[in-house]
């Protein structure tokens, strides 16, 4: 093995490891590829399942406190915690909310969450969940750089 290719996968393999003993505690993962973080799922079929978040050490960095626990995108990820949609930072600070009228239809791109009204029209909200440009089209894309 070529010494370049080694630390590439020391590093991946510990980090299999890690999640792999956290999968024999009962303990399910979700690597997201663009932000290095890891979120967990905590229970049994008999249990109340909740969703946590491990930082890129493996530490756990928000715990099992959320019914359902999205993939982060710029550093913000979509959760559902006591009936509602939230918008949380890296380290599991709430950073915003989705207001329960809204459906929101992507993860956050170019700083905007694209958000859908029960009447149907297209929207963006900022991370913090106020409007940035109010729902008015019937057809939108995510923002891109």
């Amino acid at each position: 093995m070529r010494h370049h290719l080694a630390a590439p996968l020391v590093a991946h393999l510990a980090r299999a490891l890690a999640i792999a003993s956290a999968a024999m505690l009962g303990i399910v993962s979700s690597v997201d590829a663009q932000h290095p973080s890891v979120w967990l799922r905590g229970g049994s079929a008999a249990t109340y399942t909740r969703y946590g978040y491990l930082d890129r050490t493996q530490k756990l960095v928000s715990p099992f406190q959320y019914d359902t626990a999205g993939d982060f995108s710029e550093e913000t990820a979509l959760v559902f915690q006591d009936a509602k949609w939230r918008m949380i930072d890296t380290m599991g600070a709430r950073v915003g909310d989705v207001p329960d009228s809204l459906k929101f239809l992507s993860n956050v791109h170019g700083g905007l969450l694209r958000v859908k009204t029960t009447q149907g029209t297209i929207g963006f909200l900022n991370v913090n969940g106020s409007y940035a440009i109010t729902p008015q089209f019937t057809k939108a894309s995510d923002f891109s750089e």
